[in-house]
């Protein structure tokens, strides 16, 4: 699972989901993308370095390493946003100053309900995190904008939609502590992801 600030990708929609050789996919791993002289490398490289330098990481190195191909998500531009399952990239981290949203995503080697399980109860937690108001009652609006994904060489045919209607419905509302208060639930498709099948997750 993986968050990225949305004002990052404003404008590089669509989004693609592929997979590809490790040594062809170029990015800033989330944590040594800082470093100028040494932050972008290739996957087969931050694999390696993983294995032998990060504990924290080695298992979904070797995972990832195992693997055929890379599976990647990157925006229109061709800026990778996420390497799964190892890392997401330092461009597009979330920071504490996320001012204009931020954009989450899933994967998994099971199947795609096990992602929209985990995607709504990220979503769930964080609307339970706004019981509590501020002292002076800030005002909170909350807005969960659905994610289409559809084939990359055929982008009329839906592969998926989420979160749907139903899904939106299911969420808790926020509590009703102050008049401005503000829940908004779009139940059409704002942005656009593209997937192509020859992936080795669901998404």
């Amino acid at each position: 699972m993986g968050s990225h600030n949305a004002s990052v990708v404003e404008g590089r929609w669509p989004l693609r989901y592929s997979a590809r050789p490790h040594s062809e996919v170029m990015f800033k791993p989330l944590s040594i993308g800082w470093m100028e002289s040494k932050g972008s490398m290739d996957v087969s490289s931050f694999i390696s370095h993983c294995i032998t330098s990060d504990p924290h990481l080695k298992r979904h190195a070797q995972t990832l390493q195992n693997m055929s191909l890379c599976p990647l998500l990157e925006d229109s531009t061709g800026l990778v946003l996420s390497v799964h399952p190892l890392s997401n990239g330092y461009e597009s981290r979330s920071t504490s100053d996320c001012q204009e949203g931020v954009l989450l995503e899933c994967t998994s080697d099971k199947d795609e309900a096990t992602c929209r399980n985990m995607l709504t109860a990220l979503i769930a937690d964080l609307i339970q995190t706004l019981e509590a108001p501020s002292e002076g009652g800030v005002a909170v609006q909350l807005l969960v904008e659905p994610v289409e994904v559809v084939c990359a060489w055929n982008q009329q045919q839906q592969l998926a939609i989420f979160p749907t209607y139903d899904e939106l419905e299911s969420l808790p509302p926020l509590p009703a502590w102050g008049e401005e208060t503000k829940v908004a639930k779009k139940d059409t498709s704002a942005f656009l992801a593209m997937l192509d099948d020859d992936s080795d997750s669901s998404s």
